[in-house]
């Protein structure tokens, strides 16, 4: 906002020291106005470099915040999780709204913002569970060549499906 104010402000001064200075330059002393063109130039450029580095040093906070980890336990009853969460996520309180903002979404508590942050750093781990060989093998599955019992309606080792509507059917054993 501030960059913005001064690109606008020195723009206004070298607008104006250019125009009142080639009125002045048709009349007489053409040097009048040009320390207002100086000083106009020297604002749009300051204002920029502002503006760049106003840009840059958000796209490092948003990439800081991607790589922050918390060594220890991740609770989210442990107070120093809670403002490790606060920090990585950004959850703040919006005053126009009267809400917690996390992630660009909006929430009526703190507790609420902080579970949703606290989803968001623990991503669920999905266990696969693996069923038991059969005890009694009479065929192959035709998808990967498990040992399977033939009334099996489904291979325990690569979930191949034998039921009615499927094409596949259990390989019997030769011998």
């Amino acid at each position: 906002m501030v960059a913005t104010i001064i690109v606008v402000v020195g723009f206004v001064m070298l607008l104006w020291g250019g125009v009142v200075g080639t009125q002045v330059g048709i009349y007489g002393n053409r040097v009048a106005n040009f320390p207002t063109m100086i000083i106009g130039g020297v604002l749009v450029l300051f204002g920029m470099m502002l503006f760049i580095l106003h840009k840059k040093s958000h796209a490092n906070k948003e990439l800081a915040s991607e790589e922050m980890t918390f060594s220890e336990e991740k609770n989210i009853d442990n107070d120093a999780y809670k403002i490790f969460l606060t920090k990585k996520y950004n959850i703040n309180k919006n005053l126009a709204l009267n809400k917690i903002i996390c992630k660009d979404k909006l929430f009526d508590t703190v507790d609420d913002a902080l579970n949703y942050a606290y989803k968001c750093d623990t991503p669920k781990i999905e266990t696969v569970t693996r069923k038991a060989q059969p005890e009694v093998v009479d065929a192959i599955c035709p998808n990967c060549d498990a040992p399977i019992n033939s009334k099996d309606v489904e291979c325990w080792q690569c979930s191949a499906s034998f039921s009615e509507q499927s094409s596949w059917k259990p390989l019997p054993l030769k011998g």
